[in-house]
């Protein structure tokens, strides 16, 4: 499903903190914000590092999304305002859709079945970026499972499975 985020000024480029239209832009920011924070809880803890790690982050693609384009610095600021409401109302969404599943209760004799669910959403969502935004995505989850401090080993696989994903796919 498409999801519809605030309209926005006119710019154009390959990165995924500008990319082209909104609606492109709200998916691949809704994708971007839904693998860190699937991430964030892959280890069972999401920590107030990693979590303040993901607000920097947003709030470094609103500032880009306020600063691009020829709109007039009310409307850039309308357009800043409502892309926040937008990633406020998403972050709360599925960091309780996330927390909720990293709690369930895990079948007799699953041990792994939470993570597993997790790694999996990760890859699912990380293989529907396009190719270019897979790219900075490897780099932001590289950087998010340094943000506290500690990589645990349920995150480092995540990562090397991911960075195996992204090779795979740009292998001629």
């Amino acid at each position: 499903p498409v999801v519809e985020g605030p309209g926005r000024a006119d710019a154009r480029t390959d990165s995924v903190a500008v990319a082209g239209d909104a609606a492109h832009d709200a998916s691949t920011f809704t994708t971007i914000l839904d693998l860190l924070l699937t991430v964030g809880y892959i280890d069972g803890l999401f920590h107030q590092r990693e979590r303040a790690f993901v607000h920097q982050y947003v709030d470094s693609l609103l500032l880009v999304i306020e600063r691009s384009g020829d709109a007039s610095p009310e409307e850039r600021a309308r357009l800043r305002g409502a892309w926040r409401t937008f990633f406020d109302d998403l972050y709360h969404r599925l960091d309780a859709e996330l927390a909720t599943l990293a709690q369930e209760v895990q079948p007799v004799g699953a041990e792994g079945f939470v993570p597993t669910r997790l790694r999996v959403r990760a890859v699912q969502l990380f293989r529907s970026l396009s190719p270019a935004d897979r790219a900075i995505a490897l780099e932001v989850v590289l950087a998010l499972v340094h943000a506290d401090g500690m990589v645990s080993g349920a995150e480092q696989r995540l990562y090397e499975e991911l960075t195996a994903h992204f090779a795979a796919a740009s292998a001629p």
